[in-house]
């Protein structure tokens, strides 16, 4: 048996060991482990230990590979973060994110763009085929005003229409429905003129509304989101220190 174990810059154990996939018994056995933080701080120090000193928990032949990969937010170099105030401004198109479910703290995207009066907001995220993700909308004043937050399955793709009655900025939230949904979506985000009070999508309304464009927004200085990704291939007494640059 192997045993592994991550720990913040506090030494907490992040992943208890009962859920760890890096705890593996037998010789030839193979895992992977990831952990996405959020941009929540500009670095974050981790520590690895193997090993736990008897018999049943020997590192004796074992490899492991660690990498960081970037996975940053829609066309950006960093997270989106998860605060109406620290929202991302973006406008319609079609957008990749990150999330962590319960391997890292990015358990939430939070998106922000100005749609007008009149219009017909449609918001899609497809998520990969083992995953699931839940959608949730609100106005200016942070009030629900749209969800589609329970998919009927793994794998399906979730989209809600929203009939915007005031120009206002709209917040799109987008979250990983179970623990272990660790993984990438893509976002679809396209507006119809003709929403207004007795109109319906794809009439034309009493005045000309923009429908916004596909441009990504410019690169923030924020701190970028990544997975640290532990593939492993058998057994390593050696504690690692893992630093975010």
């Amino acid at each position: 048996m192997s045993q592994t174990d991550l720990y913040d810059e506090d030494r907490a154990v992040l992943v208890p060991g009962y859920d760890n996939p890096l705890d593996m018994l037998g010789a030839g056995d193979s895992s992977t482990y990831y952990w996405l933080p959020s941009s929540e701080t500009n670095t974050y120090t981790y520590y690895m230990s193997v090993g736990g000193g008897g018999i049943v928990a020997t590192t004796q032949g074992t490899k492991y590979d660690i990498s960081v990969e970037d996975n940053f937010d829609a066309g950006s170099q960093t997270d989106v973060e998860d605060t109406f105030e620290t929202a991302m401004d973006i406008t319609q198109g079609v957008y990749k994110g990150y999330l962590s479910g319960m391997w890292g703290t990015d358990i939430k995207d939070l998106y922000k763009l100005p749609v007008e009066k009149g219009t017909a907001l449609t918001v899609k995220v497809t998520p990969p085929s083992n995953k699931m993700r839940g959608i949730t909308l609100y106005n200016g004043d942070r009030v629900k005003i749209g969800e589609e937050y329970y998919p009927a399955n793994p794998g399906a793709i979730v989209q809600t229409t929203q009939a915007i009655t005031d120009s206002d900025n709209i917040y799109i939230a987008i979250t990983s429905i179970v623990d272990d949904d660790y993984g990438e979506y893509t976002l679809e985000i396209t507006t119809e003129a003709g929403a207004a009070a007795g109109e319906e999508p794809g009439e034309t309304p009493s005045e000309e509304y923009p429908a916004g464009t596909t441009e990504v927004p410019e690169e923030g200085g924020k701190a970028p989101g990544f997975e640290v990704l532990f593939a492993v291939a058998g057994l390593l007494a050696v504690a690692y220190l893992l630093r975010r640059k």
